[in-house]
């Protein structure tokens, strides 16, 4: 049977818990759903219709009214922005390792 130790929150002068990772977390859990709404609204919803588009679009519709360089910059946007939130995220854990180290 495993002995069962409750988790205490690491506080020190030079690192506090709640300021340091707690308040930071939920600022990315915040920019997580906006950043969510905005691939959803914006760019999930105009690949959708340039994909409608393309399947029911005779091929002189598609030569004249549809936009190629749009659809694909609103692809690659769609990659840049999950991209950008790994990044983010991996930055802050990495900034908060080196601080605790520091302190240790």
């Amino acid at each position: 049977m495993a002995a069962y130790v409750t988790r205490g929150v690491f506080n020190s002068k030079e690192f506090q818990y709640v300021l340091e990772i707690d308040f930071q977390i939920d600022s990315f859990r915040e920019y997580i759903h906006l950043t969510e709404k905005v691939i959803d609204i914006d760019v999930k919803s105009k690949i959708d219709s340039y994909n409608k588009f393309l399947k029911e679009a005779t091929e002189i519709e598609i030569e004249h009214m549809h936009d190629f360089q749009d659809h694909e910059i609103k692809i690659h946007t769609r990659q840049l922005y999950y991209s950008s939130l790994f990044i983010s995220l991996y930055s802050f854990l990495e900034k908060k390792m080196y601080q605790l180290c520091r302190i240790a």
